[in-house]
């Protein structure tokens, strides 16, 4: 995600800071480098020596930091946002887990009181039907709170833990809400194929056009998004041996299985849990073929496509779009990205 990330960032001309988010990213991907070295070659000098001090210094701004407000990944608004939360209550997480491995029990400690702060902190997001984005806003855009983010981080920041994973049921009711915000709001969406998805923007009172201000587009990377999300939910599910039907996750199951009702459970093994779950993958694979359909024949793909014509828009050949649809490739070949 951090490369997501730079590669958005480096795009456009004017930077919104402080972004809070990217130091917890950079700790969460420096620890997955560390990791991998000290199994592959053994190398502590450089581990110890450069990344650990870099991991450590990262948390403990993150430990500092975390409730003061800041621009969110989009540069659009100053606040305390959702995915900012999530991606350092991860970054907190594998940083105790890091620090406990390398004998710093109080950083070890103090990531993990953090965590768990944020964990309650990022409850108070849920409006009782969908996940909100932005809490102490002040400044920037003003949105209702749909925010395809939500999801993001989702795909990005959870854990394996079920706290607003990909297949939880406060995400998926999130899911279903943000996408109806864009079913109608694109002239493409509009009469579309039975074999497209829905094309997805980041937020409805989205105004830059990828140019300029005017209307917002759907762009690639919050499109690919949702095929990431749904196939994700599908290997959570299956990990897990079954998924229970909510109130909550109710409007979701119901897109998939006109029979859901709440307390439908879906056993693996069972020709119920196949047909919803290859009916879920259906709908991913619609998104890919959206994405598909408004890229250039030669896969080159822009940061949006013109919600009237499809066109692409906006910063060419972002690498975010690009790294976007490779993550949800991983995630549809059941190997997501850590």
């Amino acid at each position: 995600m951090f490369l997501h990330r730079l590669s958005y960032t480096s795009s456009i001309r004017i930077f919104s800071r402080p972004q809070n988010d990217g130091p917890a990213e950079r700790a969460s991907s420096f620890i997955l480098i560390a990791d991998s070295i000290l199994k592959q070659s053994g190398d502590y000098t450089y581990v110890f020596g450069t990344l650990k001090p870099a991991i450590f210094k990262d948390l403990d701004y993150v430990v500092s930091t975390w409730s003061d407000g800041c621009f969110d990944l989009w540069e659009k608004a100053n606040g305390v946002h959702f995915y900012t939360l999530i991606v350092m209550r991860k970054g907190l997480i594998h940083g105790a887990n890091f620090a406990t491995r390398n004998g710093d029990t109080t950083r070890a400690s103090t990531y993990t009181t953090t965590a768990n702060t944020l964990k309650t902190k990022i409850d108070t997001f849920w409006s009782g039907t969908y996940i909100t984005v932005t809490q102490r806003l002040t400044g920037g855009v003003q949105k209702a709170g749909y925010d395809v983010s939500t999801l993001i981080a989702a795909n990005s920041g959870s854990l394996s833990d079920g706290f607003y994973t990909p297949g939880s049921d406060k995400i998926l009711a999130t899911a279903v809400i943000v996408e109806s915000k864009f079913s109608s709001l694109y002239d493409i969406n509009v009469n579309a194929p039975s074999y497209l998805g829905t094309a997805i923007g980041r937020y409805p009172e989205d105004t830059y056009n990828g140019n300029g201000n005017g209307q917002g587009n759907p762009w690639y990377l919050a499109t690919s998004a949702y095929a990431e999300l749904y196939y994700r939910a599908i290997k959570e599910w299956t990990l897990a041996g079954q998924v229970k039907v909510s109130s909550i996750s109710l409007p979701f199951f119901k897109k998939f299985d006109t029979a859901a009702v709440e307390g439908t459970v879906y056993k693996v093994g069972t020709a119920d849990f196949n047909t919803m779950t290859q009916n879920v993958a259906l709908g991913a694979d619609k998104f890919l073929s959206t994405v598909k359909n408004y890229a250039l024949t030669n896969g080159s793909m822009s940061e949006q496509y013109e919600r009237g014509s499809g066109k692409p828009t906006g910063a060419r050949d972002l690498t975010w779009s690009h790294a976007a649809l490779i993550s949800a490739a991983r995630a549809k070949a059941g190997a997501p990205s850590a």
